[in-house]
């Protein structure tokens, strides 16, 4: 599935020789790609249990996922007194789409045989949302080399906004008035990173053949905002529909509405039934004070090579995790648990 031309991915990228010590690169790219889970046939849904068969077509689904990526480097080398820099700064651009759509075969309805014949049928309405991301990035980092040793530091800063997207969905086309057509503006929470993540690290050479070499290096990492995320008070995630008694009069197998009861509604989901065309408040909430996970990580080391082409080396390393992304309750936090005494049960705990 394609959001339009040209499709899959188109590319253009320069890089450019200034002089011996300053080179840049600038890199644009548009891939334009998604996907689709789709039924072979369209008809409508049925779930027979007098026969114990099901068939007819689940829904369609489409998924967009187009993206668009700029970006620039540069690097710069200075000598200095016995040692030399490596200097390398960059910005970057990437915008991230997505358009999920769930349409239902035939004419929207799920038909239901019950085994004492009490015949149901669900009216569907489609599904459809999406969101819009937006990664801006920019770093810098020297390679600082002086005899034996050569330090190494860098800072990157990341933002990283995402928003809903605005959706439209028709209604059922057998019943617009009970399952009208909905719009959505878009908006919700959103979610906004703004990080900072340094590195800095140092290697040494114990012997002027640079045989045994020590290192050791420090870094904070920022984790990546996926584009569903935001989407989780998206009112739209889900399809709406109604279910009432059905008696196929004329035992056709097809549903014509004077057979259908709509004084009786069995079953709802996805929408209220005395305000069908408006668009409900999700249950579901994301903290404004919701941040990016962070990786704390050390590694200290020494490589030694023994022989021409073969090297070892032993390190240790440390890392640490927070400000992990969980889905608790709304309104309980972490404090609220507490640590269950352990239970075996068949040799697992």
């Amino acid at each position: 599935a394609y959001t339009g031309q040209p499709h899959g991915l188109v590319k253009g990228e320069w890089n450019r020789v200034w002089n011996p010590n300053f080179t840049s690169s600038i890199k644009g790219a548009r891939y334009d790609t998604g996907f689709t889970l789709a039924p072979r046939v369209d008809e409508n849904e049925v779930y027979n249990y007098r026969t114990g068969i099901a068939s007819g077509a689940p829904w369609d689904r489409t998924f967009l996922r187009p993206q668009s990526t700029f970006k620039g480097d540069a690097s710069y080398f200075l000598a200095q007194g016995n040692g030399s820099h490596e200097i390398k700064f960059g910005l970057g651009w990437k915008k991230n789409e997505s358009d999920t759509t769930g349409t239902f075969m035939g004419e929207g309805l799920r038909l239901y045989y019950y085994a004492d014949g009490r015949d149901e049928v669900r009216f569907n309405r489609n599904a459809g949302y999406g969101s819009q991301t937006t990664y801006w990035s920019g770093y810098i980092g020297d390679t600082f080399t002086l005899n034996r040793m050569t330090l190494n530091g860098g800072l990157r800063w990341d933002r990283q906004d995402s928003v809903n997207k605005p959706s439209e969905i028709p209604g059922n086309a057998l019943i617009p008035d009970l399952l009208p057509g909905i719009s959505y503006a878009g908006g919700g929470t959103g979610i906004l990173w703004n990080n900072l993540s340094p590195r800095v690290g140092v290697t040494y050479s114990l012997d002027d053949e640079f045989k045994t070499i020590l290192r050791a290096n420090f870094a904070r990492y920022h984790g990546q905002l996926q584009t569903y995320q935001t989407t989780y008070d998206n009112p739209l995630g889900s399809s709406a529909y109604l279910q009432y008694p059905w008696n196929d009069i004329n035992g056709d197998g097809q549903v014509q509405l004077p057979e259908v009861d709509f004084t009786n509604l069995r079953t709802f989901g996805g929408l209220d039934p005395n305000d069908p065309g408006a668009i409900g408040e999700t249950p579901d909430e994301i903290n404004p004070d919701y941040h990016a996970d962070i990786d704390y990580e050390f590694v200290v080391g020494v490589d030694r090579e023994v022989m021409t082409d073969l090297g070892v080396g032993v390190a240790f390393s440390w890392r640490r995790s927070s400000n992990i992304e969980w889905y608790p309750f709304i309104g309980v936090t972490s404090a609220d648990y507490e640590p269950g005494d352990p239970v075996t049960t068949d040799g697992y705990t």
